[in-house]
């Protein structure tokens, strides 16, 4: 779930990721780390902000 809300918004934000899906900041934060050491997301910036990488695509239901 946590990673079609991510491609689909093209949004690497922990806090939204948290608010969407209705868990803890910890937990969204723990997801997020993992999305990056799978290369879904890169590492945050100065900012803290996250990009989506952009050969990820999800399907169409």
């Amino acid at each position: 779930m946590a990673r079609d809300l991510i491609t689909k918004s093209r949004s690497g934000s922990t806090n939204r990721l948290a608010r969407e899906l209705g868990i803890q900041y910890a937990y969204a934060r723990r997801i997020m780390q993992e999305m990056e050491e799978c290369g879904l997301v890169s590492a945050p910036d100065k900012r803290g902000a996250r990009t989506v990488a952009s050969c990820v695509s999800v399907p169409d239901k």
